[in-house]
């Protein structure tokens, strides 16, 4: 299982869950953790 893919799915499912706006500078950083 590739657990970067598995992040990006993960982060995908979180930003339709919660209809967070798509900015460069947050969603990474500040979702992972």
């Amino acid at each position: 299982v590739d657990l970067y893919q598995l992040q990006v799915n993960t982060l995908r499912r979180y930003k339709r869950h919660f209809k967070l706006p798509t900015r460069p500078g947050l969603n990474k950083a500040q979702l992972v953790e």
